[in-house]
């Protein structure tokens, strides 16, 4: 696997690189494949298949990598799979990699800010244009990762530089994505993703809570002078149905809350 290339406003890579296959038999794929987080891999254009107990080589390649780019980070492996005892060894040298074009923007996602229960303030910065001006740029944002024009997204302004980005109307206690975009004659690239999470909104009365799920609830909260105590239970020690909230015993003298979400109370007395 190559250390991590960052290929924001590249199309395509040209990939050439010398090799020598000593084969066994059959079985055995070698191929080039891509990621842009090292776990989950593309196969790309080129691969060859272990055949018998040969020298295969040394040849030159030189294919392309046509997946998992315009992406901060992008990784490129060479990988055998199937039978690996098909080959006895595999080597591999002098390896290059060239960006095809750079038609697209390189653009920047800019950290997220000021998050409240409903607004987020993000931007980025646009630090090429590509082969054309950029018409349009903002960021893009929702409830999945990779975010793109088809989600929310914002427009703020045109050409180079650093822009800001409201973000409106989100649900409170959710987590987003966001990343930017820019756009010119060649199409629209995307910066780096950013997730965040949106504050807990005030609750209106009536309010209840059962604490059905396993995990500590959303919006709630504990201190203590000593320790953590408070815990979900799987329970129904207090006469409600299982789960129910669990102070642990803990040696010592203190104080130990566990805190509701803000209430709205008002118009109560």
């Amino acid at each position: 696997m190559t250390p991590p290339i960052n290929t924001l406003g590249v199309n395509s890579i040209d990939l050439t690189f010398s090799h020598l296959l000593d084969d066994y038999g059959t079985g055995a794929t070698l191929r080039v494949q891509s990621s842009t987080d090292g776990i989950n891999w593309t196969n790309e254009a080129w691969s060859m298949i272990s055949v018998d107990n040969t020298n295969k080589g040394p040849f030159i390649t030189q294919t392309t990598v046509n997946s998992n780019l315009n992406s901060p980070v992008t990784y490129i492996a060479f990988t055998v799979e199937g039978i690996i005892s098909a080959i006895d060894n595999w080597y591999i040298d002098d390896i290059t990699a060239e960006a095809v074009n750079m038609d697209l923007p390189v653009v920047i996602t800019s950290p997220v800010t000021d998050i409240t229960d409903a607004t987020a303030t993000s931007g980025g910065e646009v630090v090429f244009e590509g082969t054309s001006a950029v018409t349009a740029r903002g960021v893009c944002y929702g409830t999945n990762p990779d975010p793109a024009l088809s989600d929310n997204f914002t427009v703020n302004g045109q050409g180079t530089g650093a822009f800001i980005s409201q973000m409106i109307n989100l649900s409170p206690s959710t987590t987003y994505y966001v990343r930017a975009y820019a756009t010119n004659g060649s199409g629209t690239a995307y910066g780096n993703n950013i997730e965040f999470s949106t504050n807990c909104g005030i609750v209106s009365l009536p309010f209840d809570e059962n604490f059905n799920n396993s995990t500590f609830p959303e919006c709630w909260s504990q201190t203590s002078t000593i320790s953590d105590r408070w815990t979900v239970s799987n329970s129904a020690n207090a006469g409600g149905a299982p789960n129910e909230m669990m102070a642990l015993w803990t040696d010592g003298t203190g104080i130990s809350r566990l805190i509701a979400p803000p209430l709205n109370t008002n118009g109560y007395q």
